[in-house]
């Protein structure tokens, strides 16, 4: 163990002399990542807003609908959605806003951290266009995103149900929580292993190469993902102390090292997945 996690910091040492040998590249990436949080936060902060105020209403609905069930019996949130034409009308609004999003997450995302990962991919030494980097970026996001979506679904059934266990009083479990993150952390996982792959393969097997990499060679792969977390980790404490001390100077703060750091660790990713094949 000791020699996976010595090698990776190697890695992760050679990763950062790359992108501090390339500061046009690092500069082009770094302000992509910061419009892409702009741009994200304009387009879908009026949709999470619509999609917090159907919640609390249906969440209302839900746990006033299951309170009429037997108590000790866990409810049935489906049943529940369907069984009531005003709850299953809310639902269906509700469904209606999440498809927005996704689609508006997938055009946002795909095109500035495309750039990004094409600017870091260059760092790394990888030599692909740019239109046909982003067009293979593009397929690869049709079904990240839509996972992505599924965990939103996922997490959207477990806070429904949360209210409606609540209002019985009966014993919360988080399971359906635990699970939401431990899918949203696998495709993370897979999806950016799968972008270090563009230009080398067809969609169909940078997806099939994403999942060997990540399971057979995950002596190799979580070592990294280990110190990325540790990177990110500490920039984190770094942020809370100085945001105690100005809230300004921890944005600045942050926009010279945790964006940075961002291209630091894709470029580090798309080195360990170069030598793991």
């Amino acid at each position: 163990m000791a020699d996976m996690i010595g090698a990776a910091l190697d890695k992760a040492a050679r990763a950062f002399e790359k992108v501090r040998k390339n500061p046009k590249n690092l500069a082009f990436a770094s302000l992509s990542d910061i419009v892409f949080f702009a741009a994200y936060g304009f387009v879908t902060a009026p949709l999470f807003s619509k999609i917090v105020d159907y919640i609390i209403i249906m969440g209302t609905m839900v746990s006033e609908e299951s309170a009429s069930i037997a108590r000790g019996t866990n409810p049935d949130i489906s049943s529940v959605i369907i069984g009531n034409p005003q709850i299953r009308q809310y639902f269906n609004r509700l469904l209606i806003i999440y498809i927005i999003l996704i689609a508006a997450i997938y055009m946002v995302y795909t095109f500035f951290q495309g750039i990004s990962w094409k600017l870091s991919s260059n760092i790394a030494g990888r030599k692909a266009r740019m239109h046909s980097f982003m067009r293979e970026f593009a397929l690869l996001n049709i079904l990240w995103v839509g996972l992505f979506a599924v965990y939103h679904f996922i997490s959207l059934f477990a806070d429904l149900r949360q209210a409606a266990v609540q209002s019985m009083q009966l014993e919360a479990s988080n399971a359906f929580g635990v699970f939401a993150s431990v899918f949203l952390f696998a495709i993370l996982y897979f999806a950016f292993i799968s972008y270090t792959l563009i230009g080398k393969h067809t969609t169909k097997e940078k997806i099939k190469k994403a999942f060997y990499l990540g399971t057979r060679k995950i002596s190799n792969i979580l070592p990294a993902y280990l110190v990325m977390a540790a990177v990110y980790f500490c920039l984190k404490f770094l942020l809370e102390a100085f945001s105690r001390v100005n809230f300004s100077l921890m944005v600045v703060v942050g926009m010279v090292t945790v964006i940075p750091a961002m291209t630091w660790a894709r470029v580090y990713l798309t080195m360990v997945t170069e030598k793991a094949k």
